[in-house]
């Protein structure tokens, strides 16, 4: 998998990717093409390599950096039911980290549904710690775990990520 920044291109294939992950509380066309081009944010793709998926969107990453703040937000992570359980969301959440400490923050909070096993796991093995809870947080009226994570400078999990993080996103191929 290639992980670099989404840019307007991608917009068609990042929507088709929430709706096929998501049921609800979706990002839209109109909201991606804002963080894409005004948003304070990074949008992040993870695209397969292999020809025989043909440069398919594997994953995606909405991270939201506030103004005057020292924490980036991890706004939304989605990972293509394909491509699942190959390690795709530590290494999306380790390069937002990686940029993030970059662009100088000191930490990262999200919000996950409380009842996402999996994802609460994935971000406890990431280093992520329970810091709130939010009721009816969910269009469906379920709640959140709100996690936070501190960001060192001597925390570098991914070595090469860091070493990769600011090469440019190869060109898709035309069919």
């Amino acid at each position: 998998m290639i992980i670099c920044p989404a840019t307007l291109a991608d917009l068609t294939r990042l929507v088709a990717l929430e709706n096929a992950v998501f049921a609800g509380d979706r990002i839209s066309r109109r909201q991606f093409r804002y963080l894409l081009t005004k948003g304070q944010a990074l949008v992040v793709k993870a695209v397969a390599h292999d020809p025989a998926d043909g440069g398919a969107l594997a994953g995606c990453l909405v991270l939201l950096f506030r103004q005057n703040s020292g924490r980036a937000r991890i706004y939304s992570l989605a990972v293509a039911p394909w491509a699942r359980r190959r390690g795709l969301a530590r290494r999306l959440l380790a390069y937002a980290e990686e940029k993030s400490r970059r662009r100088g923050q000191k930490g990262m909070t999200l919000e996950v549904r409380e009842d996402n096993a999996a994802a609460l796991a994935l971000y406890e093995a990431m280093g992520y710690t329970l810091i709130g809870r939010r009721e009816n947080y969910y269009e469906d009226g379920a709640a959140a775990a709100r996690l936070g994570k501190a960001l060192a400078e001597t925390e570098r999990k991914f070595p090469t990520m860091a070493k990769n993080i600011d090469k440019p996103c190869p060109a898709r191929a035309k069919r």
